[in-house]
């Protein structure tokens, strides 16, 4: 129960989308300007780098908001110990995660949970942090891609992730290991299945490179 009510925190906070947010005050729907999704990516692209800062930038920490709000909410209102509220923290950043990919406020069409997912490891597996940053640096100015650098610093993000949990790397107690390594794994399929159709794409040669100058 206490999980499930981590997830609801974190799932709040991830419903506070902020290149939706900024079209808003600025006249504009996102969701009817390029590709429609409300990202960064797709910010940059229809209204300039500014804005697509700023949203990387705030969907990134709503999460890590979201994870350390959840902390002090468990250890002043109950009597867990600090490795349980630890893990709950982990539940509230995934609940965010969730929020920013499939928000009640917007009919659960979100984002792909690129920058959520970054505020994510930013706070339950920073040690994977730099191989996947790497990972998506390159392949971005090799190819233009945003799209193939997500989800090829996901799969970074997931092999990390598997190296971690054999070495027994994670901060976390006991059990409570699998519990963090499944939901990791978990937001990496979700986020190569929220990027199906840029998949598609690739495979066709019809995907959109990536360009700092907005287009619509």
């Amino acid at each position: 129960m206490y999980r499930i009510l981590a997830v609801l925190i974190g799932y709040a906070f991830g419903n506070f989308l902020f290149g939706f947010l900024y079209g808003k005050m600025h006249h504009k729907d996102i969701r009817t300007l390029g590709s429609g999704n409300v990202g960064t990516t797709n910010t940059v692209r229809t209204m300039g780098v500014l804005p697509g800062v700023i949203t990387l930038f705030c969907d990134c920490i709503k999460v890590v908001v979201a994870y350390f709000v959840c902390g002090l909410i468990f250890s002043k209102t109950t009597n867990l110990g600090e490795s349980y509220i630890q893990l709950l923290q982990v539940y509230a950043a995934f609940g965010a995660v969730l929020g920013h990919d499939f928000p009640a406020v917007l009919k659960f069409k979100g984002g792909k949970g690129i920058a959520s997912s970054l505020g994510f490891i930013c706070v339950v597996l920073p040690e994977a942090l730099p191989g996947a940053l790497v990972c998506f640096v390159l392949v971005v100015c090799v190819t233009r891609f945003v799209s193939l650098g997500s989800i090829l610093a996901a799969i970074v993000i997931f092999v990390e992730s598997l190296i971690f949990y054999h070495f027994d790397l994670f901060h976390y107690e006991g059990l409570f290991n699998i519990e963090v390594l499944l939901i990791i794994i978990f937001l990496v399929c979700l986020t190569i299945f929220l990027h199906r159709s840029n998949i598609k794409r690739l495979a066709s040669g019809n995907e959109n490179k990536f360009s700092f100058h907005p287009n619509v």
